[in-house]
């Protein structure tokens, strides 16, 4: 009897015990369901809230979220991208395990914001691996987070790398405020503010005139490119401090993978080897969404020019029949067959041969005398009146060509290029840049051509073969448009007048670089008052200055058609030989022949 009240005794006590760390368990649950929502609500702007799971299971958080009227839930997997903007981060995660394995899948996503809120809830998580999650958001620059631990009553850390002039950097130490339901602090304080003030940076340039202009690479001179003036001036208004390194090839051209990772020099941003990269670094949809960036300083002036060879001089010989179109060198022909059958009927008894060959002395403006009557006479009058007015018309035009040489036709818009089959002669950063905007993916291009490597090797290739054409920003043809003259100054190259393409150029930072609005109002503050275009002026008036020209003499130039004048003078000297040959040789010859 005792044995079984016993029994009974202990069953009780023990679904008591049960019960007791159910309700305990359901009070956690509750807790940290109640805290994150708390969070969203007060913290979190109304609008798409991006809801990512990293190897945990939240629906009971999830069901209180759909609940609220307050957010759209986007809900994705770190694999997965949706690429819809993202204006907030809800993250749980299992453990910092799992948090380190999914997070890099996020860096992939084109629409990826560090800048925007982020809440991540990790369910077993100790103090030793807190780090471990901090360091994985310093290495991304991922600044306004809370994390929030789901094991032991929902305690909230946080973490500021811009605390005690660590500029992003580093961090000492990592911030607890407390239970979640006890907490009253600012959870997202403004973390960056003036404390970039006096920070030291690291500034990637190239050698790429107007600019960035390498100092080891000029002659005695210590010139700034336009925007490596223009960054100057925006770090000294923000009193911030860079050191420039000129430590990549400006020639090579990055692109960014569909992953999101950089391949060229650009790569040294996510490898975290630099801050940021100036010189003539275009913008392209790819490079914007893998980094930050900052432009507005050269707006509405960057575009592509065509360029080919400046059209020469026709050739000499050229200018014995040019005076002329075709149609009227037929006309010419036509009317000197007519007039020859009327002549030829008028004078019947007179050689043919001696007759055309007359006709085309008078033509020649040569005198001949022919024996005929009176009316005959006003007939051939009216020949000599027209050949004087040919004359007359010939050679002026040709004592004007003489005098100022006519030149080729000038190709000078896309039309002629396909007319005339012009090859393009492509630099390998332009061609990288058209292939990564093409739709074709590049597999239109023709293969790289020998001597067009860079965009300078490609110009001097155009100036000394015709056929070809390549394309410059307008700013690089500007800047080295004196130096593809000739010794008495004239260009040349050829622009075309309307430009291929407009483009912007642009700082890139790497992804998460606080850059403030006032960094992006006093940029266009500098193209507004005129300083960066001024910067450029100058640039190029320094550049003008080395160029020394002569000036072009009178040249006499000699039309004669060359060909015709050694075969004339051939059949001329033969003929004068068989001439002087004795008349009493011939008969010889012809026995002798015969015989």
């Amino acid at each position: 009897m005792w044995f079984a009240c016993f029994l009974v005794s202990v069953l009780y006590v023990s679904g008591q015990c049960e019960n007791i760390m159910e309700t305990r368990q359901f009070d956690n649950e509750h807790s940290l369901v109640q805290c994150v929502t708390n969070i969203l609500k007060l913290y979190f702007s109304e609008g798409k809230l991006t809801y990512v799971e990293m190897e945990s299971d939240d629906d009971e958080l999830l069901k209180n979220i759909y609940s609220s009227s307050k957010f759209s839930l986007v809900s994705r997997r770190s694999t997965f991208q949706p690429h819809l903007p993202n204006q907030g981060y809800l993250m749980t995660s299992r453990d910092v395990t799992a948090f380190a394995k999914h997070f890099k899948y996020l860096l992939m996503d084109p629409m990826w914001n560090p800048y925007t809120r982020v809440l991540i809830v990790i369910r077993s998580l100790s103090e030793s691996d807190l780090r471990n999650a901090f360091d994985v958001l310093l290495n991304h620059h991922v600044n306004n987070v809370v994390i929030v631990n789901g094991t032991a009553d929902a305690h909230l850390y946080a973490y500021n790398p811009f605390d005690n002039h660590a500029c992003g950097k580093y961090y000492s130490d990592i911030i607890s405020y407390g239970i979640c339901s006890q907490t009253e602090m600012n959870l997202y304080p403004e973390k960056i503010g003036a404390r970039l003030k006096n920070c030291t940076f690291l500034a990637s340039l190239s050698h790429r005139p107007p600019f960035s202009i390498d100092p080891a690479r000029t002659e005695g001179e210590n010139l700034l490119g336009t925007e490596a003036y223009i960054f100057k001036v925006l770090m000294e208004k923000e009193q911030i401090n860079f050191i420039m390194n000129y430590n990549y090839n400006g020639d090579i051209f990055s692109t960014v993978a569909p992953n999101m990772t950089a391949i060229g020099p650009m790569n040294m941003l996510q490898n975290n080897e630099t801050h940021v990269i100036v010189g003539g670094m275009m913008m392209v949809a790819a490079r914007a969404a893998a980094f930050s960036y900052l432009g507005g300083y050269h707006d509405y002036n960057n575009e592509i020019r065509i360029i080919v060879k400046t059209a020469s001089l026709i050739p000499i010989w050229k200018s014995v029949y040019i005076e002329f179109d075709i149609t009227v060198w037929m006309l010419l022909f036509l009317t000197l067959i007519v007039y020859t059958m009327i002549l030829i009927y008028v004078f019947r008894d007179m050689d043919k041969g001696q007759l055309i060959l007359d006709l085309l002395d008078n033509l020649l403006s040569h005198g001949r005398h022919i024996r005929s009557r009176t009316l005959v006479k006003c007939l051939l009058l009216v020949w000599i009146w027209f050949a004087y007015l040919i004359n007359t018309f010939y050679q002026s035009s040709l004592v004007s060509l003489t005098t100022d040489p006519s030149k080729e036709y000038q190709v000078a818009d896309d039309k002629d290029l396909v007319e005339y089959r012009y090859e393009p002669c492509f630099s390998l950063a332009l061609r990288n840049f058209l292939m990564s905007e093409s739709v074709t993916n590049g597999s239109s291009f023709p293969p790289q051509r020998k001597g067009c490597h860079t965009t300078a090797e490609a110009m001097q290739t155009i100036t000394k073969t015709k056929g070809f054409y390549t394309m410059v920003p307008n700013y690089v043809y500007l800047y080295n448009m004196k130096s593809f003259n000739n010794k008495w100054g004239e260009s040349l190259i050829y622009p075309f007048e309307k430009p291929y393409a407009r483009f912007l150029f642009c700082f890139y930072f790497y992804k998460g670089f606080p850059i403030s609005k006032s960094l992006r109002l006093n940029a266009r503050r500098m193209r507004e008052s005129g300083l960066a275009d001024k910067s450029l002026s100058d640039l190029y008036f320094k550049r003008s200055l080395k160029q020394r020209f002569s000036q072009k003499q009178f040249e006499v130039r000699f039309s004669l058609p060359w060909r015709v004048y050694v075969i004339g003078c051939a059949i001329s000297a033969i003929t004068f030989i068989l001439e002087l040959v004795p008349k009493n040789v011939w008969p010889k010859c012809r026995i002798q022949l015969q015989s």
